[in-house]
């Protein structure tokens, strides 16, 4: 997107803002919103960097470390880790088989997530994740995903390092 701020009028700014605006409501955060948040860093002076969120649910919890170790290679840090169990996991189980017990360790899931500030990042870490566990269109693999952050509070500016 070539703009000349000299040449925006009033109206084009108050048009760039509704138009993030919209996509921040509809949850649309598709290229025209991406294309507000970098006019406004650009030409705003604001302090706006795009991040990410990633999230990544891993069905073999034994693969943890491998994939920790993996995604640090390519510069993701900071991982939180969390145990997890899908909906469709605890359904069937036989009713009262597991009344006083929780979640078998084969049942689990590790759900991990991290914040970067690069897409280019993200993609790293989505192919360094299919190198090690496989391709994810497959059974029993895991589940990926990544989305970018409209705000961020508590984090310092330097805690990739």
């Amino acid at each position: 997107m070539n703009v000349d701020i000299a040449k925006l009028r009033t109206i084009d700014i108050a048009y760039l803002c509704l138009l993030g605006y919209n996509n921040l409501i509809t949850n649309n955060m598709s290229q025209p919103g991406w294309i507000f948040t970098r006019f406004m860093a650009k030409y705003c002076k604001e302090d706006v960097t795009a991040m990410y969120i990633i999230m990544f649910v891993l069905n073999d919890s034994k693969k943890l470390d491998m994939i920790l170790d993996g995604w640090n290679k390519v510069g993701v840090r900071g991982v939180t880790i969390l145990e997890s169990i899908g909906a469709y996991r605890v359904r069937k189980r036989i009713p009262g088989r597991f009344a006083f017990t929780t979640a078998n360790a084969d049942e689990t899931s590790k759900t991990l997530m991290a914040m970067v500030e690069e897409e280019s990042t993200v993609k790293d870490c989505l192919a360094e994740t299919e190198r090690l566990i496989g391709d994810l269109s497959g059974p029993n693999t895991g589940i990926f995903s990544y989305w970018p952050v409209t705000e961020i509070k508590g984090i310092r500016k330097n805690y990739n390092k």
